[in-house]
């Protein structure tokens, strides 16, 4: 059996309205094991996956699924790497005026954020939002973070 044969593949939540699908295995940091979900990168952009570790108590549940259906969730809900904090010195950034958009950008009608700043979604989440364009209406757009989520009971 091929190592990814033995591969199990899950969507797991975590406590704070988390939502991760990769490839899940065991991994012992700083003395606790620690479950490792690998992310595959998206279809549209290879350079987008990312590896995460979560204790066993932040876990709100796992759900076991393909590789087809983990890469379905990845493509449909755009998960993307926590953004990485540099110094003010070496950003590379023009800073625009506040509030002015760039032609086309959007901003979420319900919080706010934008194709350049949802450090407030990441701060709420733990990973950037996107866009959910099936939502959009004539208010604007509205971001993952924001999106009504609908239980099917």
């Amino acid at each position: 059996m091929t190592e990814e044969a033995k591969k199990v593949y899950a969507i797991v939540e975590i406590m704070g309205h988390t939502v991760v699908a990769g490839a899940l295995s065991e991994e012992s940091k700083a003395g606790v094991m620690m479950l490792r979900v690998d992310v595959p990168p998206r279809s549209d952009d290879p350079d987008s996956g990312f590896t995460r570790f979560y204790s066993g108590g932040s876990l709100f549940g796992i759900t076991p699924c393909s590789a087809e259906d983990v890469q379905r969730w990845i493509d449909y809900r755009r998960p993307g790497r926590l953004p990485v904090y540099l110094p003010q010195d070496s950003l590379l950034v023009e800073v625009e005026a506040v509030g002015q958009l760039e032609a086309g950008a959007q901003r979420c009608r319900v919080c706010g954020c934008t194709d350049e700043d949802c450090s407030d979604c990441v701060e709420a989440t733990g990973t950037p939002c996107h866009w959910i364009p099936e939502l959009a209406n004539d208010d604007g757009p509205i971001c993952s973070r924001c999106a009504p989520v609908e239980v099917p009971f």
